[in-house]
């Protein structure tokens, strides 16, 4: 039916390795096509890590661990945002991770 439509999970957690500075982050696609994704890695309001041209199938899942190279600094709060690269100016998704309690 046309009145149906896909949707994108994205999620940030701590990553429960006992790494300070390590969070997992992952998106599951259930679009109805192949849909590009930008992914970006903020803290503090800066950009610490960004993963361009991601590109997932329907129902497919995407998931890394990123640990701060830099643990002297402080990690959180952290935010994931994600933007179609259709569409590379409007956010999609954005979770924040504020503490590991």
């Amino acid at each position: 039916p046309g009145n149906l439509q896909g949707y994108t999970v994205l999620w940030i957690l701590p990553a429960g390795n006992g790494v300070p500075g390590s969070v997992r982050l992952g998106v599951i696609s259930n679009e109805f096509k192949t849909t590009s994704y930008n992914l970006l890695l903020e803290s503090n309001g800066q950009i610490i890590n960004e993963w361009p041209n991601i590109s997932l199938p329907p129902g497919a899942r995407w998931e890394i661990n990123y640990q701060e190279p830099s643990p002297s600094l402080p990690l959180l709060p952290i935010q994931a945002i994600l933007y179609k690269t259709d569409d590379p100016k409007v956010v999609y998704r954005q979770v924040k991770l504020s503490s590991t309690q």
